[in-house]
């Protein structure tokens, strides 16, 4: 039941992926790098789901399972952090394209993106410190 749920997810972001490279053409497509947002999304996703499935699928002591829920927690706003940070970098490539500039040349992109996962990340890690209940959905 797990492979037959990541196997639909993977597909149904290839298949996005695929729909938005007809619409936005070949060259939009590589020259935006929108395949390493699309890639980054199947790894992240792949990466939050089998920690999801090994910590929350195993029967285990309470004293373990407080370690591997904050494992858990971690592993979880690190992929967020990771997806999220993509957002940032929207406003960038569309000045860029407005002003007639190519998109990565700067360095602007790539900054902002690591500068908002920074952020997130340290964010996430506070939340994964402090919060104490069961993640929802886990019982």
């Amino acid at each position: 039941m797990v492979s037959l749920e990541t196997t639909l997810r993977i597909a149904s972001v290839l298949i996005i992926a695929a729909c938005i490279e007809l619409l936005m053409g070949n060259t939009l497509y590589e020259l935006h790098r929108v395949d390493t947002f699309f890639v980054t999304l199947v790894v992240v996703g792949a990466v939050h789901s089998a920690t999801y499935y090994l910590v929350f699928g195993l029967s285990l002591t309470s004293a373990t399972m407080t370690q591997l829920v904050l494992l858990y927690r971690v592993v979880r706003n690190i992929c967020y952090s990771l997806t999220v940070s993509f957002i940032s970098v929207v406003p960038i490539l569309i000045w860029n394209w407005d002003h007639g500039l190519s998109p990565f040349d700067d360095g602007l992109a790539l900054s902002s993106y690591l500068i908002t996962a920074a952020c997130f990340l340290f964010i996430g890690l506070i939340e994964a410190l402090l919060m104490k209940r069961m993640p929802l959905g886990t019982t």
